[in-house]
Formats: C-alpha cells, structure tokens, sequence
C-alpha cells in the first residue's frame, strides 16, 4: 500500500452497532482507517461468514484489512491463514474473552497476527444487568408476569401454589455474595452496595490492585458521608471467609474468570452450604455444574436463578429452561454496552496504528510490520 493509503478495518457486528460509539472515538478511528463493516448476525460461530466477506472484499479491492474489530466471531485457523496472506496485521477484539480465536497460531510463534481485548469494557452494563436482576428475582416480578399471562390473580386458588412467588423482600434487607472481584464483580459490587451490604469474593488469595482497592476504599469512605438512608458497604474476603459467607447470603452473583480448570467451580461442594438463596450467573456457563444446581433448587439450597448465559449456547429447551424456579436470558448482559466494547476495541486499533502501548491487553503482540510506519 502507499504510504498516504489508509489501511481498511474490518468492523464486525455492523454499522447499526458502530454507530453506538462515542462520536470522539469514531473520528479518532476513521482518521486512520478506511472501515467496512460486517454484519453481526449470523457471522458469530460461522467462520465460513468470514472467509465469503473476505473473498469478496479482496475482489473488490485487492487487499484485506489490516485490523479486524471483532465480537466473538470465529478466527478459526482456516480464517486466520486466509486473513494473514491477505495482510491482516491485528485482531482487536471487544471484550476480554477470546475462545473463538486460536492465539496459539499468533505472534511470533504462528503467522504473525496480534490479538488485543479490552476486559472491563462492559462492566457497568453488566453491573446493572445484575441489580436489575437482583430486583426482579427479590421482588418477584418475572413470576408475577408469568402468573397473570396464565390467567392467575391473588385469590384464585391456583395462584398460591407458583413457586417461589411468596418469597418477597426488600434489597436492604439483603446479604449479597459477589463471586469474583474483577472489572464486573467489583462494579456490580459498587452498584448494589448503594442499596445493602456486599461481599465480594476474591478467590486468588491475594490483594487487589491498587485502583479497585482504592475504589473500594474511597466508595467506603463516601458512605460515611453519604446523605439520607441506609447504604451498604463493600467488605473482601478470601477462600477461607467462603463458605461462611455462601452460609449467610440471600443473593449470589457470579462473576468469575472463566478456564477450562474452573469447569464446574460452582458446585454442589459449594452449592450445598447455601440456605435458600437467589443464584444470578452473568459470567460463564461453564462455570456452573447445572446438574448440582437442579439438585440445589429440589433441595430448597437455592430459591431460584437467572442464567444469563449456558454451559453451550445456543442453548436448547432442556431441564434448565423447563424448571420454573429458573430463569433465563440468551448472554444479553453486556448488550447494553455495546458501544463501550467497540469503542474501547477501537482504541486499541488507534494505538496500534501509531505504535504506542495497548493501554487495555496485549494477548499475542503483533510480530507484522506495519507497512504504514516510517
């Protein structure tokens, strides 16, 4: 390419979701890159969706995308060695996960390509996700929806027997379990303690990092000052300090890293020291072993749950989603923080053009020359 060309980007999940980004951080972009888009839907787990953009790209212009912006789109190795000889130097991809991209066939030690995420990005959609979850399940609201839609008012005889309807408290009079202290864990830890205390579970046993330390810190202190009303305050705790806390909560939210050794973490070793409480899961599917988390509900361990995501998704009728103490949404956690996810992936596209240090994570650095710099 010539040196006053600018590289193309390839943007998946669209120009309707682009749109959502700060109009700052666009323009930062667009000064760089010449941006074609991809639609989300249906491109996800279909890698083939990949290799036919690029195909037709190539045709039309000659020469693939330097960068690819991507959600979880599948960067199988089949659609990295094609992206690779057509030039793609780097994935940024929106989020923190990256199971859908073989890293291993990166960087120095594969074609070249880099791959950079952005953890944290959407912490605060999922934090608010998780409170207004929380509401739903303390207050009832889903299963009263379900009631009257089946024709059931207070007073017909068969409106008593829904379970779990009767189990009504207030979120301040609520113990709240936050399992994991990262970017979500500790966000949505901030957003519920506005409203009752929250423990958070740190389950590496080690101090956290200066910044959520002092978040913690200053938001305690705050409370201190804080005017009008009962608020909660944020207290750490560590492998030892778990199953007395599991013991006490009303309310658990799981907000740990995924790994394949964290498999089935949440399980009935755990489970079975809960006293009927409310279990939201935002995080992984993976994390839960769904069969002890039936077996938690039969034996009253757990008054219900929403699974935001699944062990496999897609995800099917099943077991899960006939049991009516359960509820469920298809990973929609995030959505609401869409354009903090490709703004924060665009970022890390800016700062890759120019060489400066990827401010977010730098999985597998880029081993290409940018063809661009001096």
């Amino acid at each position: 390419m010539a040196k006053n060309d600018k590289p193309f980007a390839l943007v998946c999940g669209g120009e309707v979701n682009y749109l959502k980004v700060a109009a700052e951080v666009r323009s930062a972009f667009e000064t760089l890159y010449k941006v074609v888009y991809l639609p989300y839907v249906g491109s996800c787990d279909k890698p083939e969706v990949l290799l036919k953009w690029l195909r037709d790209h190539l045709k039309r212009h000659g020469s693939g995308p330097a960068v690819a912006i991507c959600f979880d789109d599948v960067f199988d190795e089949d659609v990295l060695t094609a992206y690779a000889e057509a030039g793609l130097l780097a994935i940024c991809r929106t989020g923190s996960g990256y199971g859908t991209i073989r890293d291993d066939l990166m960087g120095n030690g594969g074609n070249g390509v880099g791959l950079y995420t952005a953890p944290g990005c959407n912490k605060e959609a999922v934090a608010e996700f998780c409170l207004g979850t929380t509401l739903s399940l303390l207050h009832g609201i889903i299963k009263g929806s379900q009631a009257v839609e089946a024709g059931l008012w207070p007073g017909n005889k068969y409106y008593t027997t829904i379970p779990t309807l009767h189990d009504h408290t207030l979120l301040k009079r609520s113990s709240v379990l936050v399992l994991g202290a990262g970017h979500s864990g500790l966000a949505t830890a901030l957003k519920l303690s506005q409203h009752t205390d929250v423990v958070v579970y740190n389950r590496r046993n080690r101090k956290l990092d200066p910044a959520r330390n002092a978040a913690i810190k200053a938001h305690n202190a705050w409370l201190k000052q804080a005017p009008g009303g009962r608020v909660g305050s944020i207290a750490r705790i560590y492998d030892t300090d778990l199953i007395p806390a599991l013991k006490e909560a009303d309310v658990v939210t799981l907000h740990l890293a995924w790994t394949r050794e964290m498999t089935g973490w949440f399980n009935w070793e755990r489970m079975q020291h809960l006293r009927r409480a409310w279990f939201i899961n935002s995080a992984r599917g993976q994390l839960v072993d769904e069969k002890d988390l039936l077996r938690a509900l039969r034996e009253d361990k757990l008054l219900g749950a929403h699974l935001d995501v699944r062990a496999e998704e897609p995800a099917g009728r099943d077991n899960i989603t006939r049991n009516k103490r359960i509820h469920c949404t298809p990973h929609s956690g995030w959505t609401a923080g869409t354009g903090e996810m490709i703004g924060a992936a665009l970022l890390n596209a800016v700062a890759f053009y120019k060489g400066d240090p990827i401010e977010n994570k730098a999985i597998v650095d880029s081993a290409r020359e940018r063809p661009w710099a001096g």
